[in-house]
């Protein structure tokens, strides 16, 4: 991927809709995303809490706002 370049991935065990399915679920009480590249170096994360039902949470331009 380059720069300002995204992917969508579905946080869910889903096999039978298209889309890029990870396997697992985030904790809807909480929990911790983290990536990283391919040498174990850590790229970005984000932590939250108490999610709300249909509602999402996201980057907002380059400066690591999340809303």
């Amino acid at each position: 991927m380059n720069p300002g370049d995204h992917l969508v991935l579905f946080a869910d065990v889903a096999v039978t809709t298209s889309g890029l399915h990870l396997g697992f679920a985030l904790g809807a009480e909480g929990d911790g995303l983290y990536l990283y590249d391919g040498t174990g170096s850590l790229i970005d994360s984000v932590r939250f809490g108490h999610q709300l039902p249909d509602l999402s949470i996201g980057r907002i331009g380059y400066d690591g706002r999340w809303a």
